[in-house]
């Protein structure tokens, strides 16, 4: 998460209703870039059970 805090000109952290993280994307681009570069980063279509 630090990772992607510190690029928050791309990427927009906020929480869903059930207080787990969500991540706002500014493009298919820097979503790609996260997902290659963030160490442990996991990306959920929808939210976990």
């Amino acid at each position: 998460m630090e990772w992607l805090a510190d690029r928050s000109d791309n990427y927009n952290m906020m929480e869903d209703r059930h207080g787990h993280p969500v991540v706002i994307v500014n493009s298919s681009f820097h979503l790609d870039y996260a997902r290659r570069n963030a160490a442990g980063l996991e990306l959920l279509e929808i939210e976990p059970r």
